[in-house]
């Protein structure tokens, strides 16, 4: 689940401007492989910057290009829940639910292979409940969490059928964080946290402010 590293991954922390946006997003689009160097620090460098529709198209292609490469990292549900995310924060809640609703079909899908843990499929539906409730269509929301009800149930009878790495409470976090969006009171100016990316992608400054030692100075 983690983003490569080197000189282009540290070329694109720095805060983009809309030259180097622009250029960064026309790469993306010539159908580069998913795992291209910086690419992925370049949508969370976007997102920092509040500039969400443009951080949503980075992930979109992500997304796909990692759908067609059979090397792919496995970053795929991370990335999709990163787009669904920026979809979100950009205003597109009907396009934000589509994402969200692959997001826990990916997740039902590797719970029946048994390549992915229970807990994360609970998690991503009790945040689509939460897209849907915020649509107004709170049947598909109370169909969510019906879902979800009786994998907690077996969780809390019988627990994972085998042991994962532990990456469900980070999954659960990111997920947590961008609910609270809302209610964040975020700097005025400058980079703001990339909610829907976990913490450890987030640039050096951005982790700076979300510590509690520097928010509270």
């Amino acid at each position: 689940m983690g983003h490569r590293s080197g000189a282009g991954h540290a070329a694109a922390r720095q805060t983009p401007h809309p030259g180097r946006a622009d250029q960064g997003l026309s790469r993306s689009r010539r159908g580069r492989a998913a795992g291209e160097p910086g690419l992925h620090s370049w949508a969370v460098a976007l997102a920092e910057e509040g500039r969400h529709a443009e951080a949503a198209a980075v992930y979109a292609d992500l997304v796909e290009a990692e759908a067609h490469d059979e090397a792919s990292s496995g970053t795929g549900d991370w990335n999709l829940m990163a787009w669904a995310v920026q979809l979100e924060a950009a205003g597109d809640i009907q396009a934000a639910i589509a994402r969200s609703n692959d997001l826990a079909e990916r997740c039902r899908l590797s719970v029946d292979q048994q390549t992915g843990p229970m807990a994360c499929l609970v998690y991503a539906l009790v945040n689509h409940a939460r897209l849907l409730g915020m649509s107004a269509t709170a049947t598909g929301a109370h169909a969510a969490l019906q879902a979800a009800e009786p994998i907690c149930v077996e969780l809390a009878r019988t627990g994972e059928p085998k042991s994962w790495s532990g990456y469900q409470t980070t999954y659960w976090a990111v997920l947590l964080a961008a609910s609270g969006r809302a209610d964040e009171q975020f700097p005025p100016t400058g980079p703001r946290p990339p909610l829907g990316v976990s913490f450890q992608h987030w640039s050096p400054h951005v982790r700076g402010w979300w510590g509690d030692q520097e928010r509270a100075t």
